[in-house]
C-alpha cells in the first residue's frame, strides 16, 4: 500500500504528526506556493486562518480561498505561524519575521530559530572547478542536474515567472485574471504531472477556454525561456565530458524532454534527447528517490556513476542510496545566502527586488565557484560589474522617480547640479532615451556651488555676516578667499586659524566691518557674471534642480540670487524642521521613507559625493569674460577614468531593467525604491571588497568647510 502513496501523502502525514497538538489553535501558513495548496486541498481539521507571503503587494488577496494577512491582523488574530515552504527558504523568511508577536514553526514541526553559521568555517569553500573537473574522470557515467546547475534564472524566486505571466495576460485581456493562485493549485493536485497536464488541469479548475488557457502556456514558456541563463563553468564542464563519457542530464521538471531539449539547445547546450531523463516523462521524481532508483537499474547498471547538482537531498543523498556518487555545487540563491551580501535575502520581497537580485546573482554568482577563495566575501571581477551591481539599480530608480516627480510638479526641465550632475545628466538623458518616454523632462548641467552661489547672493551685511557662520578648518585668510573670492595678504589673518574667530562674535564683527566693502564689490560682480551665465543655459521658468543630498543650502542661494522659491529633488533630504532653507526651498527625497537618517544613501553619502565628481575642481566663480573658474583638482580627481567604466555597468544595469520592463512587464513600470537603498547599503556594509583601483580613486572633501580629503575604503 506504501508504495501507491504520492509526494503529497507523505507531505500531509507528516503535516500532521507535528502538528497534531495543534489542530485547535488559529494557524496562518507563511507560503503561498505548492506546499500550500497541496496542504490546503487535503488537510482536514485545521483551523488554517490566513497565509502570509513576502510580498506586501499581496495582503488582503486570497489564495486557495484563504486571506493573505498583515501582521497586525496575524498578531491580532493567529495563534502561531507555520513555514510552510522548502526547508532551504526557512531561515530567510524567518528573519524577516522573527521580530513577531507570535511563535513561529518550522513544517517539520520544531520551532524557529535563526541560524548562523560561520561562512568561514563553510566546508564549500574548500570545493573548485578543477577538483570537480579531476573527480569525474574517473567515473563511466556522468549526469548533471539541469536548473541551477547548467542553467539558472536570472529571477531569485522562479515563482515569479508566475506573477509575471499573470501581469501579461492582465494586459491583453482587460481583466483581472488570476493566474498566480490557479497555477500552483493545478500543480499541487498532481504527481510529476507535464505542463500540457497542468494547464490541462488548470482550465479544468478555471473554466477558462482553450484561448485564454493556451494563450498563459505560451506567456510561461516565453517567460522562462527569457530569463534562463547558462552557467558557463559548468556547461563548460559539460560540454567537455559530453565529448568523452556518457552523460545524462536529471531533472524534477514539468517540462517534457522535447522542450527541454529545445531549451537547453537554445541556451547552446548540446544535448542527446535520449540521454533526458525528466520527472515528467518517467513519473518518477528525484525527490522520493524513485528516478535514481530507475536510473541505478536501467542506465548506470552497476557502473561507476557520479550525480552534479544543487539540491541537497535530490541531488545528493538520493543518489547515494542507490549506489551513484554525487557532487553537489551550489545554486546563485545559495551563493548569495552564504556571501557577504546574505543580509539583503530577508528584503527580496517583491518581483522589483526579485528581478534586481536575479540580474545581481547573474553578474556575481554566475559560478558556483565564484565565492570559494574569498570564503563568501563578494569581489568585483571588475570595475564595470562594481558599477553595474553597486549603483545600476540605485539610478534607476532614481531617474524613474525623476521623471514622476517632475510630471507630478508639472516641471519640463532639470537642472543637474555640479559636480555631482556631471555623470548624473548623461545618464539620466539615455535613461529617458531608452525608456521612451514622450514626456521626460529637459537635462541641463548647471555649474554651480555653494561657494559660488553663496558670494554671489551677497547683497547687505546681514547676508555677509550670515556666511560667517558656517563652520571651515583653516586660517582667516583661506576663510575669506574660499567664501568670498577675497585674496588676503595681512600676516597675522594667514597665520590665525578660522576657530579663533569663529569662537568670538567680537573679532567676525571687526573682520566684516573692514572687508565688508570689498566683499560686496566682488559679490556684486560675481553675481552679475553668475546671472548671465545662467541667462545662456536656457533656464526655463519650470526647471526644478536635482542634487544629491542633504540641507539644500545650494538651491537655497540659488533661489537668493533668482529671487524665487525652487523645487528641489534629491537623493536625500533633511525635510525637519530643523532645517532652515525648508522654509525657501520646496524639497523632495528619493531615498527615504521618515527619519533620513535611516536612509542607506545618507549612511554612506561620502561614497555618493566622491563618485559623482566632475573631472575638474570645485566650481568658484564666473569672471567678467564669461570663463568658469575652478579650483584645483584634488585627490578625488585623479583616476577618474574608473567612473567611466563603472559607468558603462550602469549604463548596462539599465538596459537590462529596461528591457526586462518593455518586453515582460509592460507599461506599468516596476520600483521599489526602499529596497534599492537597501541593497545599496548591504553592499556598503562591507558587503564587498574594494579593489585596490577603487580605494585609490574615491576620496570623500568638503572643500567649502576646508577640510582636507579622506578615503573612502582604508
Amino acid at each position: 500500500m506504501a508504495d501507491t502513496k504520492t509526494k503529497f501523502d507523505y507531505e500531509i502525514e507528516e503535516f500532521t504528526k507535528n502538528f497534531h497538538s495543534k489542530r485547535d489553535k488559529k494557524i496562518a501558513l507563511y507560503g503561498t506556493g505548492r506546499m500550500t495548496a497541496t496542504l490546503l486541498e487535503r488537510l482536514q481539521g485545521y483551523h488554517i486562518v490566513g497565509l502570509l507571503d513576502r510580498d506586501p503587494a499581496m495582503i488582503g488577496k486570497e489564495f486557495y480561498g484563504v486571506k493573505v494577512l498583515s501582521r497586525k491582523e496575524v498578531e491580532e488574530q493567529v495563534d502561531l505561524i507555520i513555514i510552510n515552504t522548502s526547508e532551504s527558504y526557512w531561515n530567510t523568511i524567518y528573519q524577516r519575521i522573527s521580530d513577531w508577536n507570535i511563535p513561529v514553526y518550522y513544517r517539520n514541526g520544531k520551532k524557529a530559530f535563526l541560524f548562523e553559521a560561520s561562512e568561514q568555517e563553510e566546508p564549500y569553500w574548500s570545493k573548485s572547478y578543477r577538483q570537480l573537473r579531476e573527480k569525474v574522470q574517473a567515473y563511466d557515467v556522468v549526469s548533471f542536474d539541469i536548473f541551477n546547475t547548467l542553467l539558472m534564472r536570472r529571477l531569485y524566486l522562479p515563482m515569479d515567472v508566475f506573477l509575471i505571466v499573470e501581469s501579461k495576460l492582465q494586459r491583453i485581456y482587460g481583466k483581472k485574471v488570476t493566474f498566480v493562485e490557479w497555477r500552483k493549485r493545478a500543480s499541487a493536485v498532481l504527481d510529476n504531472p507535464s505542463i500540457d497536464e497542468i494547464y490541462t488541469k488548470l482550465m479544468e479548475l478555471t473554466g477558462w477556454d482553450e484561448e485564454l488557457t493556451e494563450k498563459a502556456k505560451a506567456f510561461e514558456l516565453e517567460t522562462e525561456l527569457y530569463f534562463i541563463s547558462p552557467r558557463h563553468d559548468m556547461v563548460k564542464l559539460y560540454q567537455e565530458i559530453y565529448q568523452k563519457k556518457e552523460v545524462y542530464l536529471i531533472s524534477d521538471m514539468y517540462y517534457p524532454k522535447e522542450i527541454l531539449g529545445e531549451l537547453l539547445r537554445q541556451k547552446g547546450i548540446q544535448v542527446d534527447s535520449s540521454h533526458l531523463i525528466i520527472s515528467c516523462d518517467t513519473r518518477k521524481s528525484k525527490e522520493s528517490g524513485e528516478l535514481w532508483k530507475y536510473c541505478s537499474q536501467s542506465i548506470m547498471k552497476d557502473r561507476k556513476a557520479i550525480h552534479i547538482g544543487d539540491e541537497e537531498d535530490a541531488d545528493g543523498n538520493q543518489p547515494q542510496k542507490y549506489g551513484i556518487e554525487s557532487w553537489l555545487i551550489w545554486s546563485p540563491a545559495v551563493l548569495l545566502q552564504h556571501s557577504s551580501l546574505k543580509m539583503i535575502v530577508p528584503q527580496i520581497q517583491s518581483l522589483c527586488a526579485s528581478i534586481v537580485i536575479g540580474f545581481i546573482e547573474y553578474k556575481l554568482f554566475n559560478s558556483p565557484f565564484s565565492l570559494n577563495e574569498t570564503k563568501g566575501k563578494v569581489v568585483f571581477k571588475n570595475e564595470k560589474d562594481a558599477g553595474y551591481c553597486l549603483l545600476g539599480n540605485l539610478l534607476c530608480e532614481l531617474f524613474q522617480w525623476l521623471h514622476r516627480q517632475a510630471k507630478s510638479d508639472h516641471v519640463n526641465q532639470l537642472a543637474f547640479f555640479a559636480r555631482e550632475g556631471y555623470l548624473l545628466t548623461g545618464l539620466f538623458d539615455e535613461y529617458c532615451c531608452l525608456t521612451d518616454e514622450a514626456d521626460a523632462p529637459e537635462s541641463v548641467y548647471m555649474e554651480i556651488s555653494r561657494r559660488a552661489v553663496m558670494a554671489a547672493s551677497i547683497r547687505s551685511e546681514q547676508d555677509a555676516r550670515e556666511l560667517l557662520q558656517f563652520p571651515y578648518r583653516g586660517t582667516a585668510a583661506a576663510f575669506l578667499n574660499d567664501r568670498f573670492g577675497l585674496n588676503i595678504t595681512d600676516k597675522e589673518l594667514c597665520e590665525t586659524q578660522w576657530s579663533v574667530f569663529s569662537e568670538s562674535d567680537s573679532m567676525k564683527d571687526e573682520l566684516l566691518e573692514c572687508y565688508f566693502n570689498p566683499i560686496l564689490v566682488e559679490a556684486e560682480q560675481e553675481r552679475k557674471n553668475y546671472i548671465k551665465y545662467l541667462s545662456e543655459l536656457g533656464l526655463r521658468t519650470d526647471f526644478a534642480i536635482v542634487d544629491s543630498l542633504l540641507y539644500g543650502t545650494t538651491q537655497y542661494y540659488l533661489g537668493k540670487i533668482l529671487d524665487r522659491r525652487i523645487i528641489g529633488y534629491y537623493f536625500c533630504a533633511c525635510l525637519e524642521e530643523t532645517n532652515r532653507f525648508l522654509e525657501a526651498n520646496i524639497m523632495k527625497g528619493c531615498f527615504q521613507t521618515g527619519d533620513v537618517k535611516n536612509s542607506n544613501i545618507y549612511k554612506y553619502a561620502p561614497f555618493i559625493e566622491a563618485f559623482f565628481t566632475a573631472p575638474n575642481g570645485m566650481f568658484e566663480y564666473m569672471d567678467e569674460y564669461g570663463n568658469k573658474r575652478y579650483a584645483k583638482k584634488m585627490r578625488n580627481q585623479e583616476n577618474f577614468d574608473i567612473r567611466y567604466e563603472m559607468v558603462e555597468g550602469i549604463r548596462e544595469f539599465m538596459k537590462d531593467m529596461i528591457h526586462v520592463q518593455q518586453e515582460q512587464i509592460g507599461e506599468n513600470r516596476m520600483n521599489d525604491t526602499a529596497f534599492a537603498d537597501l541593497l545599496f547599503g548591504v553592499f556598503m556594509n562591507n558587503g564587498f571588497k574594494a579593489s585596490e583601483r577603487m580605494k585609490e580613486s574615491f576620496w570623500y572633501d568638503n572643500r567649502l568647510a576646508g577640510n582636507g580629503e579622506v578615503p573612502i575604503w582604508e
